[in-house]
């Protein structure tokens, strides 16, 4: 039998197609939201007339008069989310861990809500996930709060939750 060079072609294309009938294209690139979940985040940040603030405070928030920076401002939270329904907690990140950066929980009495936080490629690197800037995570009811008196909140980024809200690791 002889091949020609057309034929030899196709013989060599066939196995290269079979081998790589799994291979999956490659994603394109997820569009970044950060812009958007900002300002969602904003939005809900102004809707709060009391906003609970742990962790650091190198951006000064604790001097805006709707901030609740005291050591028992978690306390104070869980009081007001039995109370109306909704809260809004911040917890600002050590500078160098993470300058300019902050977490945001806005948790209902179910212990449901979501997060928001930032991941920037000075503190993540490449590890920003599907893009650096800011993020949002829902989650479901007995989440948040728990039983009606304690929250489990974890940075944006990390696995390790915050053990106290007040302090400035």
């Amino acid at each position: 039998m002889v091949l020609t060079m057309r034929a030899t072609r196709i013989f060599v294309a066939i196995p290269l197609l079979l081998a790589c009938a799994s291979c999956k294209p490659n994603p394109s690139t997820p569009v970044n939201e950060s812009a958007a979940i900002l300002a969602q985040r904003d939005a809900n940040l102004a809707a709060h007339a009391t906003i609970y603030h742990g962790g650091c405070d190198a951006l000064g928030d604790c001097a805006l008069a709707n901030r609740d920076c005291s050591p028992q401002a978690l306390q104070h939270a869980a009081v007001a989310l039995l109370a109306s329904g909704s809260i809004a907690l911040e917890w600002e990140h050590p500078v160098a861990v993470a300058p300019d950066s902050d977490d945001d929980w806005f948790v209902h009495s179910d212990g449901s809500g979501a997060q928001y936080y930032e991941l920037s490629s000075d503190v993540a690197g490449d590890d920003c996930g599907s893009y650096c800037g800011w993020h949002e995570q829902a989650y479901p009811a007995t989440t948040l709060f728990v039983g009606g008196t304690a929250f489990h909140l974890t940075p944006g980024g990390t696995t390790t939750e915050i053990t106290d809200f007040a302090a400035c690791p």
